[in-house]
């Protein structure tokens, strides 16, 4: 009982702090409005895998982690060591893939804390997702503030990204390292150009995490970071003064590092990268049923994944749709992916206004950043599901590029959020 009192009254001391801390525009309802259906879509997560899958990731992790942390009652010094260079001698962990046993070894320390409570380690990792979302909100909606109501829906309203990133999952603590990355660049390019030590430090750490967790989220961010550090570079000695100059060099620059990247490490080169994305596709798909992407004879070659990329990113972007289900709880996902792409078609078609350079960095990056993550990702996880649950990473920036300009949107926002 005590575990329950004390770890309740955490929970509740980091929502007290948070919500003294919200953005000022941020009404007090929206907060907990928000906080709920996180809070909600975190043991719905642990509900759906109780009730409707026969196995998951996320009981997996959670029942290894629970023998790491009786070891670590019964002893101690030899949890730590196991923590530490992950000896097999002291204990027989199932996920002995360095991504898995990481992620075990940290919720581990959640089932210590709260006396192997699935429950209370669910509302942790949704929390922390939470908070970190919320901070980012706060700086993107001090840099665009013409529609924050589109932040708000696409960070925290739309329903596979709040549910795939809540949680006792990877996903939770992955997008959480991503916002904490990038949230000093924001801050750099657009708010203060002295970004304190202690905020590199911990987009350092939290980028150190993302890689060892899931480095096909860390590379392409990698490469936008470094995109726009060299393009906002080349703004501020006043090479680039135009939206077109912006977009031209951003694309330039970004393949340009994306083909250096190749030359770097055996594991990058082209032939590497291409037997990896093949290889995951096939086993994905030796254990998927009917709900996947089929490609024209996906081999691992240059000219194979071009061919494939179109109808790669295509899929990445807004499938599953309606009628490539087959089950009832995939039906909600087709239809907020058919009004994803509606919204994206009304995009291209309304006129649009051009950023101003600095801000058409950010954008422009963040554009391709979505386009190379979405093919990668549709490329080697032709299974739906999977494919939902790994879009996390760009699903909150694909929403919010597509409703920005949204007219209806924007007057709601100036009415909400003014």
């Amino acid at each position: 009982m005590l575990y329950y009192v004390l770890n309740i009254t955490v929970l509740c001391s980091l929502i007290y702090v948070s919500f003294n801390r919200r953005p000022d525009d941020l009404n007090p309802w929206f907060f907990w409005v928000f906080l709920i259906l996180k809070l909600l879509a975190g043991f719905g997560l642990g509900i759906v895998y109780s009730y409707y899958y026969s196995s998951g990731d996320t009981y997996a992790f959670f029942y290894q982690a629970e023998r790491l942390a009786h070891l670590a009652r019964s002893n101690f010094s030899g949890y730590v060591q196991f923590l530490i260079f992950s000896d097999p001698t002291i204990i027989s962990i199932t996920s002995q893939w360095t991504p898995n046993l990481l992620f075990t070894k940290l919720i581990s320390i959640f089932c210590i804390i709260t006396n192997n409570n699935y429950w209370l380690i669910s509302a942790y990792l949704s929390l922390f997702c939470f908070f970190s979302l919320l901070y980012l909100f706060k700086i993107l909606t001090l840099i665009f503030t013409n529609n924050k109501l589109s932040i708000a829906i696409a960070l925290f309203v739309v329903p596979s990204f709040v549910f795939w990133s809540s949680g006792l999952s990877k996903e939770a603590v992955t997008m959480a390292c991503i916002v904490l990355i990038i949230v000093p660049y924001l801050r750099l390019f657009f708010i203060n150009p002295k970004v304190s030590w202690v905020q590199w430090i911990v987009s350092l750490l939290a980028l150190v995490l993302l890689w060892k967790l899931k480095y096909f989220y860390a590379a392409p961010l990698l490469v936008a970071l470094l995109t726009a550090s060299l393009v906002y570079l080349l703004y501020k000695i006043g090479l680039i003064n135009t939206f077109t100059k912006t977009v031209g060099f951003s694309i330039l620059i970004f393949l340009g590092i994306l083909l250096c990247a190749t030359l770097t490490h055996p594991n990058f080169y082209l032939s590497r990268v291409f037997e990896v994305i093949v290889e995951n596709h096939d086993t994905l798909l030796a254990k998927s049923g009917d709900e996947i992407i089929h490609y024209y004879h996906l081999k691992p070659s240059l000219v194979s994944v071009l061919v494939n990329s179109p109808y790669a990113l295509i899929s990445g972007l807004f499938r599953p749709l309606p009628w490539d289900v087959e089950v009832l709880m995939g039906l909600g996902t087709g239809l907020e992916n058919l009004l994803l792409l509606g919204f994206f078609v009304w995009t291209l078609v309304k006129p649009k206004v051009p950023f101003a350079a600095r801000k058409a960095i950010i954008v422009t990056v963040t554009i391709l950043y979505i386009l190379i993550l979405a093919v990668l990702l549709a490329l080697s996880t032709p299974n739906f599901g999977t494919l939902m649950r790994f879009k996390v990473a760009f699903l909150p920036f694909l929403w919010i590029m597509v409703l920005y300009n949204n007219l209806f949107l924007r007057q709601l926002s100036q009415r909400l959020f003014n």
